[in-house]
């Protein structure tokens, strides 16, 4: 006789959720032991992309405010300065060219509203996974996530840069001329965190946690890495993103932290603001004329790219060695749950 370990009822023919309370009777998530509802096939998809619909959302509806704010502040104006006819054409010409001027700001804006929206699902969500032990932040695993995120980065732009894919692919320098003129503060702020830490709640922490609920650990890490590199809608960009979203995602599953996808973000984030306080108006053909001391932009991707490459692989056969986070076995004497016994898990991941 088998009995269910949520409520304790007899359970008759083979399942994989008990047909009384509907709770999980298997290990669907690997090395998740608790409870995992039986949602529905179209309720799974909706519980994965609806975070991604209020990141875009968010953002839409920031903008949307921004724009009524800085029409309705220059009609005031007009209007106070004794004109009797206002003239729509001129006030949306200046109202695209200040919300040009202020794309950073509202971003920043648009990632807060993000983050107090992602936070409290976040929290809500790691209270209902397993307590791991081996997922606390050493300095191994964090300086390898540095030097691997900061080789990711040159290893793009130097792919980029061989392959002189800006040429097929000029919204990309579109997309980045709008951020520049802004002050660093502001690019550090809106690029180099909240972003990072907003994204990673809402793909890593929420998207990629769910969709590991109900398939292999590839397929997630996959998904969540399309719906990343969709989220920046660019196309060149969201290339690139989709990579560094499977590696992220990939970090967060090794070491079961949410913690170290973040700093990798930051970092990978980082570089480019600060490669362009070292390079005056740098694009990529800049940056790698200056890294590599040499004119010849195709060489110089190459001197960049492969040193990065050995260097990423090299961290990245380290890190296979340290040990993974795992869940510690269950006591013999602990009570079944239904009797009382407590989930383990139930403190959250760090």
């Amino acid at each position: 006789m088998k009995l269910c370990r949520h409520c304790g009822k007899e359970i008759s023919a083979p399942s994989s959720f008990c047909p009384q309370c509907g709770k999980s009777l298997t290990n669907i998530f690997p090395g998740f032991f608790h409870e995992v509802p039986s949602y529905s096939t179209v309720r799974r998809i909706w519980r994965v992309i609806y975070p991604p619909i209020i990141f875009f959302a968010m953002q839409f509806v920031v903008i949307f405010i921004a724009t009524i704010v800085y029409a309705v502040y220059i009609s005031i104006q007009e209007a106070a300065g004794g004109a009797i006819d206002i003239d729509i054409d001129r006030i949306t010409a200046e109202v695209m060219t200040i919300m040009l001027d202020n794309v950073l700001l509202i971003t920043l804006i648009a990632f807060v509203a993000c983050l107090a929206v992602f936070w409290p699902m976040w929290h809500v969500s790691r209270k209902k996974m397993p307590k791991y032990i081996g997922n606390n932040m050493t300095a191994a695993n964090i300086s390898l996530t540095v030097i691997m995120s900061i080789c990711a980065y040159f290893i793009i732009i130097g792919i980029i840069g061989l392959l002189d894919l800006t040429r097929f692919f000029p919204s990309h320098d579109i997309v980045e001329g709008l951020f520049e003129g802004s002050t660093l503060i502001l690019q550090i702020l809106a690029v180099g965190l909240i972003g990072p830490i907003v994204e990673e709640l809402c793909f890593r922490g929420i998207v990629f946690t769910r969709l590991l609920y109900w398939m292999p650990v590839w397929a997630a890490l996959t998904i969540q890495g399309a719906l990343f590199g969709i989220a920046h809608m660019n196309l060149l960009q969201g290339m690139y993103a989709f990579v560094l979203g499977v590696f992220l995602g990939w970090l967060y599953v090794r070491f079961r932290t949410l913690w170290l996808p973040i700093i990798g973000h930051v970092v990978f984030n980082m570089m480019p603001i600060i490669l362009t306080r070292l390079v005056d108006d740098a694009d990529v053909a800049d940056i790698v004329e200056e890294a590599a001391g040499i004119s010849n932009v195709q060489l110089g991707a190459l001197i960049i790219l492969i040193p990065a490459a050995v260097v990423f692989a090299v961290c990245l056969g380290y890190m296979l060695k340290l040990p993974k986070a795992k869940i510690p076995p269950p006591s013999d004497d602990a009570p079944p749950l239904w009797q009382g016994g407590q989930e383990r898990g139930q403190e959250g991941l760090s």
